[in-house]
């Protein structure tokens, strides 16, 4: 049995009531996240500790869970946004001309 660590119990502790709170099972959460059933299970439990950041990251997608908080317990900060250091001027368009935009999707890092 693996030892469980204060980080990994919180995560565990974190993970349940996100499934109490949503109603979901650790099948379903599995699903979300995209891992085997046993090993969302263990997880959840305290068991082990998640190796699959990606994973956890899915789970908290499909969740709507900040991704820090389930991890360590703490609140990510919020980032701020352009209308906190910005006022629109009344009357101007947000955008004139022709603009290109190009998006790209986003990896995490390994």
């Amino acid at each position: 049995m693996k030892r469980q660590t204060k980080s990994n119990n919180i995560f565990s502790k974190n993970l349940a009531g996100v499934l109490d709170d949503r109603n979901l099972s650790a099948k379903q959460g599995a699903k979300l996240a995209g891992v085997p059933s046993s090993t969302f299970t263990a997880w959840s439990n305290g068991s082990a500790a998640p190796l699959d950041l990606e994973a956890v990251h899915r789970f908290c997608q499909a969740t709507q869970t900040d991704f820090e908080w389930l991890l360590t317990g703490n609140r990510s900060k919020q980032q701020p946004k352009l209308e906190d250091f910005f006022e629109a001027k009344s009357g101007d368009p947000i955008l004139s001309g022709i603009y290109q935009i190009e998006v790209k999707p986003l990896k995490l890092r390994k």
